[in-house]
């Protein structure tokens, strides 16, 4: 900041609030979460005290032991968007005909949703991401969309669309939003009973 006239703009202000909260250990980044939380979200703190773990995780979701923690978070009350669909007091699938599906038919939504909880316990049990991108693959092929992107962009004309639409009805149904952590990591923190409880409410 300039010794006259400083300006100091909130963007400028989250990022260092950013860095802090990325500095924190698990444990004293759930302590200050829940301080937090039960001054100003008493719901949230209630949900952090009986699931404590699971809080933990999906902060650590697709982070590699010992790597920085994720640079998301620059205040308190971001938690529970960023993370609140990991906890089911606070989430529930958007319905087939909600605008983040991408402007897909709802019927072709709840269709694709149907489809994948099949498939869904033995994706999220694998050992690896890419038995989960496979299964994912194979959805796409199944209601006419490209395996992956570069066979779309070989020819389009031979697709419904990229392979992308289709995993982002996955993503939506049980994150809520069309951006999230990595999604095979996000299914493994859930689990397989809950990813497929998700999956069947969207396919009605």
């Amino acid at each position: 900041m300039r010794p006259s006239g400083p300006l100091l703009d909130l963007p400028k202000l989250r990022s260092p609030s950013r860095e802090f909260i990325a500095s924190l250990g698990a444990d004293e980044l759930y302590a200050q979460l829940l301080a937090w939380a039960e001054e100003h979200d008493p719901e949230l703190a209630s949900v952090l005290v009986r699931h404590r773990g699971l809080a933990l995780a999906a902060v650590a979701t697709g982070r590699p032991e010992g790597a920085p923690a994720r640079k998301d978070l620059d205040r308190w009350s971001c938690f529970r968007d960023r993370y609140g669909f990991f906890f089911t007091e606070l989430f529930g699938p958007p319905p087939a005909a909600d605008d983040d599906y991408g402007g897909l038919a709802p019927d072709l939504v709840r269709r694709i949703a149907a489809d994948f909880a099949a498939a869904a316990p033995q994706a999220v049990d694998a050992a690896t991401p890419e038995r989960w991108l496979a299964e994912l693959r194979a959805l796409a092929v199944r209601h006419g969309y490209a395996p992956d992107t570069a066979a779309w962009r070989r020819d389009p004309g031979l697709w419904a669309g990229p392979p992308r639409e289709v995993a982002n009805v996955v993503r939506v149904a049980l994150t809520g939003a069309t951006r999230s952590p990595d999604l095979f990591a996000v299914a493994r923190v859930l689990g397989a009973e809950e990813v497929l409880r998700r999956l069947t409410a969207v396919a009605g």
